[in-house]
Parts: C-alpha cells; structure tokens; sequence
C-alpha cells in the first residue's frame, strides 16, 4: 500500500507570511484564490476544518494550492465531524461552532477569515496561550480590527475579513462562492 501525492514546486503560504503582512490587494487576491477552492471542496461535500498557512502551497507562479485534507470529513456525515471537547484543525485558526464539536462549511469561511487576518496583519486575531484559552477567545471575545494593527488595510477590506470571523455562522456569508464574490469586487473595485 502506498499514497501517490503529487510534487508541487514551491513553499508554504506560511513560510511566505513568515516575512510579515502581504500588501491589501494581493491577501484580498489570495483570499479570493482559496474562497473559490473551498467553494469546490464544499460542492464536492467535503468540509476541509484545517484552513491554515501551513495547509497553502503557492506554486512557483504564485497560485495558491489548498492541500492537507488529512481532517476534512464529509459535509453529510455532520454528527461525526467531531466531538465536543475534542479539538479537530489549529486553534489559532478554528471557528466557535468547531470548539462546540460541529464545523460546516461556514467553519471554514470562518477559518479563512483568519487567515486573512494573518495575510492583512502578520498574525492571527487571537493568539497565545493554551488551547484552552484560545476556544475562550474564539467563543467570546470580538476579533480585533485589522486596521488597529495596519492602518492601510481599506475598509471595505476590514469589513470582509471581520464578516468572515462573526461568531454566529448565519452572520458570515452565505457562503464561500459569495465570500470569493466580495473579495473579487475588492480587488478590482467594482461596485455592487
């Protein structure tokens, strides 16, 4: 028995953000690139429930590759996604709802959010500490504004990032389609 994967030439989206924050138009961009995968994933019915840098692989021509699907589960199977108490994905990176032992698709909107945070800001909304803690923060403390700790970041873009990290899934968008909807108007600036 064996697994085939395939070669990707390239890095880590995390080795990337390792330099600090990417500039507004391009995490916008990039955001979008991976709204659009998970968008797919979800048609497929498969949740991926560990959207992090670690999990992006950006080609050598820059494209960004969602991979590590090591936790997804099926989006049908949704009473044994996971278990209460028992953590499934990054803490930094995991929405309420998958602390409570119940992630969806809108988890990893949620976790995508996060990870724009990071690309906006060089780190993630809500860091340090234990696990523990981190469910504490993600449950009940609001996320901080990007623009606090990067005052370029556009609006219009704060508000994106902050709607995707809303603690209640049906205040997010309706989903990733839409989410990669947003984040296109964005980066071209179109209105409606």
């Amino acid at each position: 028995h064996y697994i085939a994967s395939a070669f990707v030439p390239g890095k880590t989206l995390e080795a990337v953000i390792d330099g600090g924050p990417m500039l507004p138009r391009e995490a916008a961009e990039l955001a979008r690139k991976l709204a659009e995968a998970l968008a797919y994933a979800h048609r497929q019915g498969v949740i991926h429930r560990d959207v992090k840098p670690a999990n992006v692989m950006l080609r050598e021509d820059g494209e960004p590759l969602l991979m590590d699907f090591g936790l997804a589960a099926r989006a049908d199977e949704d009473s044994k996604l996971t278990v209460a108490g028992q953590i499934m994905g990054t803490p930094a990176y995991c929405a309420p709802e998958q602390w409570r032992g119940h992630a969806t698709a809108a988890s990893d909107q949620y976790s995508l959010g996060c990870l724009l945070f990071e690309l906006l800001t060089g780190q993630t909304p809500f860091a340090g500490g234990s696990p523990a803690h981190l469910m504490v923060l993600h449950e009940t403390q609001p996320p901080p504004s990007p623009r606090q700790f990067r005052a370029e970041v556009p609006r219009d873009l704060e508000a994106i990032c902050l709607k995707c990290l809303e603690k209640e899934p049906a205040r997010r968008d309706a989903d990733c389609p839409a989410l990669a909807h947003d984040l296109r108007r964005r980066v071209v600036g179109a209105p409606g």
